[in-house]
């Protein structure tokens, strides 16, 4: 670890199949945070399961491999895995679908904080995900 990485505070994964979103987000956190990033929910899956994180910025519309179609289930099956394996994260999603009841119901089954329909302030999210950081 080099002397920049060593003066950035909190990890967070971020979850994003869409490039320019993701990218968007990377940007966002870059130069404060530990940042880990993943496109599919398998790159998430192996991420959580070798790397701690304090928060996960996860979409609600993940591909399992790159060429899958991105889909709520594979998301969700990455915030069961998430949850399961870090209960101590503080989960946000990010979602450009509908949260209907049962979605909302599975989300607060999960803990996750907060859901962001895209398009969302950046500046918002950034606030939210800085007070679940350690100081």
């Amino acid at each position: 670890m080099n002397v920049a990485q060593e003066a950035k505070v909190g990890s967070i994964l971020i979850v994003e199949d869409e490039s320019v979103s993701l990218m968007l987000l990377q940007r966002l956190f870059e130069d404060v945070h530990l940042l880990a990033a993943a496109g599919t929910a398998s790159e998430a899956i192996k991420l959580l399961e070798t790397k701690d994180f304090d928060v996960g910025v996860f979409d609600l519309r993940v591909p399992f491999e790159s060429d899958d179609v991105p889909s709520t289930e594979q998301a969700l099956a990455v915030l069961r895995v998430a949850r399961n394996r870090q209960p101590n994260m503080s989960i946000f999603t990010i979602s450009s679908v509908l949260v209907d009841d049962d979605l909302r119901s599975s989300l607060q089954e999960l803990g996750v904080i907060k859901n962001f329909e895209k398009p969302f302030a950046f500046p918002k999210l950034q606030d939210e995900v800085d007070r679940h950081l350690p100081r």
